[in-house]
C-alpha cells in the first residue's frame, strides 16, 4: 500500500523511513489447516541486483501495480509493471514506471518469487511529455486484452489523463485529456482504471475513476464532503467511460 506522504517533508523522513518504509511485498498464497485462503510466505521484492524495492529518495515508491504478459515460452515467468510515485501534490512531484519480468521458483508451498530484469519504461510519457521540470503523477496502470498496449492513468496538472503506451516499447500512442475541466469550478483528476477490449473492437471500453477538489494546491481529498464541512467545499468525483471502439491505431490527443 502506498503512502501517499512519499518524499513530502516534513512528513517523510529518516524516522519514518526506518519505522514504516514503503516497500512491494509479494505473498505465496496457499490454504492453512482450515482450508482458510493465507499467505505463506511474504517478503518485499527484490530486483535482480539484489536491492530491495523499496522507498528512494527522488523516486518515491510502488504505487500502481499491474500483472502485464506471460512468456509464451514459459508460464512460469511474466511480467509486472510498476508506477513509482512521490510527494502529496497535485502541482509537482516524481512519478516513473518499470516493467519487472519475473518467475516464480518450485511448486507447491515451496513456491518463490524471483526478479529476472527490470527496465525504465513509458519515458516518452514521464519525461517528454510533460514541460521541463514537471511532473505527470503516475497513479495506475492496465493492459489490453491484446497485450501489445498498456494504459496509464496520472493525477497530476501536467499529465492528469488516461495515457496509452505500445506495451514492448513504452512509446506513446494515444492521450485522453481535458477531465480535470469536465465538472466547472473543480480539480477532477484521475485515478484508477481497467476496461476490457482494445482500440478499434467493438465493445471495448476504458473505464476511470477520478477523485476531485476546489483548490489544487490544498486538495485532500481524504477529508468527507458532507456536514460539517461547508458545501462550498464540496467536489464530485466522476466515472468515465471511454468507448475505445471510436480510437484508431494512430499517435493522437483526445480531448473530453
Amino acid at each position: 500500500v502506498w503512502k501517499f506522504y512519499d518524499d513530502q517533508f516534513p512528513i517523510w523522513n529518516k524516522i519514518s523511513q526506518y519505522m514504516a518504509n514503503d516497500c512491494l511485498y509479494y505473498c505465496i498464497a496457499g490454504h492453512n489447516a482450515e482450508k482458510q485462503p493465507v499467505c505463506l510466505k511474504t517478503e518485499i521484492v527484490v530486483d535482480e541486483n539484489g536491492q530491495q524495492v523499496c522507498h528512494k529518495d527522488g523516486v518515491g515508491a510502488v504505487h500502481g501495480m499491474t500483472v502485464g504478459n506471460t512468456d509464451p515460452k514459459d508460464p512460469s515467468r511474466f511480467d509486472i509493471l510498476l508506477v513509482f510515485t512521490g510527494r502529496a501534490t497535485l502541482t509537482n512531484g516524481e512519478s516513473s514506471m518499470k516493467k519487472v519480468s519475473v518467475q516464480v521458483l518450485g511448486s507447491g508451498d515451496g513456491r518463490d518469487l524471483k526478479v529476472l530484469k527490470s527496465q525504465p519504461f513509458g519515458v516518452d510519457l514521464f519525461e517528454r511529455y510533460p514541460p521541463k521540470g514537471f511532473d505527470v503523477g503516475g497513479d495506475h496502470a492496465w493492459v489490453d486484452s491484446t497485450g501489445k498496449h498498456v494504459w496509464v492513468s496520472c493525477f497530476r496538472q501536467m499529465g492528469v489523463g488516461a495515457h496509452m503506451l505500445d506495451y514492448e516499447t513504452g512509446k506513446l500512442l494515444h492521450s485522453v485529456t481535458g477531465l480535470d475541466k469536465y465538472i466547472p469550478g473543480q480539480y477532477t483528476y484521475t485515478a484508477g482504471l481497467h476496461g476490457v477490449g482494445t482500440l478499434g473492437q467493438k465493445g471495448s471500453y476504458l473505464v476511470i475513476a477520478t477523485c476531485s477538489c476546489h483548490d489544487i494546491n490544498i486538495c485532500i481529498p481524504t477529508v468527507p464532503w458532507s456536514v460539517p464541512v461547508p458545501q462550498s467545499l464540496w467536489s464530485t468525483g466522476v466515472l468515465f467511460v471511454v468507448d475505445l471502439s471510436s480510437l484508431e491505431h494512430s499517435v493522437q490527443t483526445i480531448q473530453v
